[in-house]
C-alpha cells in the first residue's frame, strides 16, 4: 500500500514538473542561467531556517548562522 502511494506521488511530481523542465530546456535557461551567483561580502549576514527531523514525527526549527571564516 505504501509503495503504491510513493509511485503515485512520484508520477504526479513528474507530470507537474514536465512542462516546466521542457520549457527550461527549450529556452536554454536550464544550461545558461540568467544570473551569476557570487560570494557574499563579508559584512553581509546569512541566516538559514533549518528543520531538523526528530523522533516521533517532530521537527525542530532552528536558525543556522554560519561561522565566520576566521573562526
Amino acid at each position: 500500500m505504501k509503495l503504491k502511494k510513493q509511485i503515485t506521488d512520484l508520477s504526479n511530481t513528474i507530470q507537474a514538473l514536465a512542462p516546466i523542465v521542457t520549457n527550461a530546456i527549450k529556452s536554454g535557461q536550464l544550461f545558461s542561467p540568467q544570473c551569476e551567483l557570487t560570494e557574499a561580502d563579508p559584512d553581509i549576514l546569512c541566516e538559514y531556517d533549518v528543520e531538523i527531523p526528530m523522533s516521533g514525527r517532530y521537527l525542530l526549527n532552528r536558525k543556522y548562522l554560519p561561522l565566520e571564516a576566521g573562526g
